[in-house]
C-alpha cells in the first residue's frame, strides 16, 4: 500500500457534452482496468454538481500510472479534455496509514 497512487480526477463537463463524455468514459474504463498496475477505477457523478465528473484511481505505482498514460486510448481521452471539458484537476493522493 505504501507505493500506491491514488487519484482523484475532478472534471467540469461542458454543458450539451455530458452524456457523450459519459459513454466515452464508461468505454475507456473497461481498458484501463484491464492495464496491468490498475487496482482500482470507477467513474462517479456529483449529486450536487450536475456537470461534475470524479474519476478515482488506485495504482499499484507511479510508474504504471505513468505508463498508463501513454496507452491508446488516452489520446481519447485528451479529446475530451480539449472539447467536451470546461476543466480538469487531478490530485494525487497517498495512503498515510
Amino acid at each position: 500500500m505504501k507505493n500506491q497512487l491514488v487519484l482523484l480526477v475532478k472534471i467540469q463537463v461542458k454543458e450539451d457534452q455530458m452524456e457523450p463524455v459519459q459513454k466515452t468514459l464508461r468505454e475507456i474504463m473497461a481498458a484501463v482496468k484491464g492495464e496491468d498496475g490498475c487496482l482500482y477505477f470507477d467513474l462517479l457523478e456529483s449529486e450536487q454538481s450536475p456537470n461534475q465528473l470524479t474519476i478515482y484511481e488506485i495504482w499499484e505505482t507511479k510508474d504504471h500510472w505513468q505508463t498508463h498514460l501513454q496507452a491508446p486510448h488516452m489520446e481519447t481521452f485528451n479529446g475530451l479534455v480539449q472539447n467536451a471539458f470546461d476543466s480538469l484537476d487531478i490530485q494525487e493522493l497517498k495512503h498515510l496509514l
